[in-house]
């Protein structure tokens, strides 16, 4: 294992629970675009997921984001 330092950035972030199959997870992202439409800010790329918990986790108990810079 190497860690390597990454440069700051900011980033939107939109948190669910459960697993995601391909169409949960992009209404996710439609959803991450949507609240940022409303705001000052914008994505500079396409939104992308993170899941933080082991595939064994309970499914409601699982945390995930859908973030885009």
């Amino acid at each position: 294992m190497k860690i390597v330092q990454m440069p700051e950035e900011t980033i939107a972030a939109l948190t669910f629970a459960g697993r995601g199959n391909e169409a949960a997870l992009a209404e996710k992202k439609r959803a991450l675009l949507a609240a940022l439409a409303d705001s000052l800010w914008r994505a500079a790329e396409e939104p992308y997921t993170l899941f933080y918990d082991p595939p064994f986790t309970i499914s409601f108990l699982r945390r995930n984001e859908v973030a885009g810079a």
